[in-house]
């Protein structure tokens, strides 16, 4: 029986691809989901790009570099449910917008952190969070499935 991926909730076809795939075109496929993610959501800071260079084998990860991620991940869900909650409370749609940026923020940052995990077994997660960053992720989705092949 199949392992059952939360990848599988957004892309079934994507997640099977994922299976079948390599560890090499796997990690090359997380590379350019992580990397979307974090343009498209406008995520810049010198550990996000020290990430990037690690996953692309351009620099030697540093032990601290995957709880940097998370706690720039978590530190946007917190301002995320902050503004969110502001939102709602004042029926602000400006605040639940930008509520929303950081959501993606916080969700291409998720998707880094999976990404430098030293278990293989979830680099599907990174792949997911990427694509959770996107209001549409199909052109993401695409890009992912081309480097899975």
């Amino acid at each position: 029986m199949k392992s059952v991926f939360r990848l599988d909730s957004a892309s079934p076809t994507l997640a099977e691809s994922f299976r079948r795939a390599s560890p090499t075109k796997r990690r090359n496929a997380v590379f350019v989901a992580c990397k979307m993610a974090i343009l498209s959501a406008g995520l810049e800071s010198q550990e996000i790009g020290l990430a990037l260079d690690v996953l692309r084998g351009e620099a030697a990860e540093r032990p601290d570099l995957r709880q940097r991620i998370e706690d720039i991940a978590a530190q946007f869900d917190e301002e995320y449910l902050r503004l969110w909650e502001e939102g709602d409370e004042e029926q602000n749609e400006s605040k639940k917008l930008e509520a929303l940026r950081l959501l993606s923020k916080a969700t291409a940052a998720s998707a880094l952190a999976f990404a430098l995990s030293e278990d293989p077994a979830l680099l599907h997660e990174a792949i997911y969070e990427a694509i959770e960053a996107f209001d549409d992720p199909g052109e993401l989705i695409r890009a992912v499935e081309c480097e899975l092949r």
